[in-house]
């Protein structure tokens, strides 16, 4: 049955992106490439993620510790080579946006699983609050790396002369996917310590896929949509200044900031209507008769899909 939904659903999504990307509107052919391009990184990046971190986990694992010690060494480590290999294609275009949008995933995942693993360790998992600290402690990290990146790129472009187009998309795709990892991470950060205040407790598991774990009230579930309801507001707010800024504002520094917020933002509004539905499915009780916990996500997903359009 699993076997059969998947292979009708597949034709189904073949079917809707070759209609979508052949559609007249040339405005739904460019979201429709974006979101194939977009959905492709995100799958290619936690495949690579955790492909790696699983094979070094068997060769190293024990000599680490926690597992989120060699998740932070994935995250310095993917972060580093990113930049490097950003200069190294320098002046390739294509190159440089496909390396900065998959390496930002890929840091961005390892961020996750590195901080999100901190947030399970004391102190961090006796309140929401301290939960949330946690979301500071990974921004004062990327702050450093990214001050850090910044002097690396500003030395090599006075000791090496390239032709100031090159150099300025060389910085742009190395500030865009500094941004990313940070939205990314922050986003599910928020995400986890939200959870947390409104479940009064920490959970490891998915409340969806574990059989032994009760179901959220009902009031819990309206107040996580709710949160998701508030961060979408943010973002559609935030989409409005970014769009003011990026007319009238000559400070780099500021379109930056607002830029971050905005993916911030879009990032904690995916993340938070994916629990709010998943606590839904687990209240209505649909998950316990489908046993395949895959099945239980595509439910999910499917969910997700149709309401968000």
């Amino acid at each position: 049955m699993t076997s059969a939904i998947m292979l009708l659903g597949m034709v189904v999504f073949v079917l809707l992106m070759f209609y979508l990307v052949n559609w007249p509107d040339p405005d739904i052919r460019d979201m429709t490439w974006r979101l194939i391009s977009a959905t492709t990184s995100i799958f290619i990046a936690v495949l690579w993620f955790e492909a790696i971190r699983k094979l070094l986990a068997l060769w190293v694992g024990d000599l680490l510790g926690p597992d989120w010690v060699l998740s932070l060494l994935i995250f310095l480590s993917v972060w580093s080579v990113q930049q490097a290999q950003l200069h190294f294609f320098m002046g390739q275009k294509l190159h440089m946006t496909a390396l900065s949008t998959i390496g930002a995933h890929v840091s961005g995942f390892a961020a996750i699983h590195t901080f999100s693993e901190i947030q399970t360790e004391e102190p961090f998992k006796r309140n929401a609050f301290m939960n949330g600290v946690v979301a500071v402690i990974f921004a004062l990290v990327w702050v450093f790396l990214a001050f850090v990146s910044k002097h690396i790129r500003r030395s090599i472009k006075h000791s090496e002369h390239f032709p100031k187009e090159e150099e300025h998309e060389w910085v742009e795709q190395c500030e865009e996917s500094e941004n990313d990892v940070l939205a990314i991470c922050l986003g599910k950060l928020f995400c986890n310590a939200s959870r947390f205040a409104l479940l009064g407790k920490l959970h490891e598991k998915e409340i969806l896929l574990c059989d032994a774990c009760p179901p959220p009230r009902m009031r819990t579930v309206v107040l996580m949509f709710a949160l998701g309801v508030f961060f979408m507001g943010l973002v559609f707010f935030a989409n409005i200044f970014h769009n003011r800024v990026a007319k009238f504002e000559d400070n780099p520094r500021v379109k930056r900031f607002v830029k971050i917020s905005l993916a911030t933002f879009a990032f904690s509004m995916s993340w938070t209507l994916l629990f709010a539905n998943q606590w839904l499915f687990k209240v209505w009780d649909v998950s316990s008769h489908i046993q395949s916990p895959v099945m239980k996500m595509l439910l999910v997903a499917l969910f997700l899909g149709v309401s968000s359009m």
